[in-house]
């Protein structure tokens, strides 16, 4: 009767073990991937509602995003956001990794409606070409399902 395994039954099972790690470990690593972009996408849609919310809700908007949405403020905490106010526009940064580059922006700006003449307030989402990360791209793809610019104010909007 046998008590030990052969050094070949042992070179087979260490050769298994390795052929099944290199088949599941990217699949892990992508489901991690997915997951920061579902996260950042819900962040983002979440930030458009509440925005788009305050300025219907008050009939103006803010020179801080932290002001109309929570969601921003949270992000803005955890370092995944940074705010930027250039002149009339005011930007959010949005990251998908706190130590990467910004991955998408909102940019909140007072523009002329081309067909009015009258004065309207935009809220447009732009991406940012110079991050490659492999979560940014998933976001950078998903995240135009709703148009951009969004009208907040301005006289097509009944109060």
């Amino acid at each position: 009767m046998r008590r030990a395994f052969t050094m070949i039954e042992l070179i087979f099972g260490i050769i298994l073990i390795a052929i099944l790690a290199t088949v599941a470990i990217p699949k892990l690593m992508a489901t991690r991937e997915d997951a920061k972009a579902a996260r950042t996408l819900e962040n983002i849609n979440t930030i458009r509602k509440e925005v788009w919310e305050y300025a219907h809700a008050k009939g103006r908007v803010e020179d801080n995003f932290s002001k109309m949405s929570d969601t921003a403020k949270l992000l803005e905490d955890m370092e995944l956001a940074e705010e930027i106010k250039e002149g009339d526009k005011l930007d959010l940064r949005i990251k998908v990794v706190r130590d990467e580059d910004y991955c998408v922006q909102f940019e909140l700006y007072e523009t002329t409606d081309p067909t009015t003449g009258n004065r309207i307030t935009e809220l447009n989402l732009s991406k940012n070409e110079n991050n490659k990360g492999s979560a940014c791209k998933i976001v950078q793809e998903k995240a135009y399902a709703v148009d951009y610019p969004i009208t907040l104010l301005g006289v097509s909007i009944s109060y």
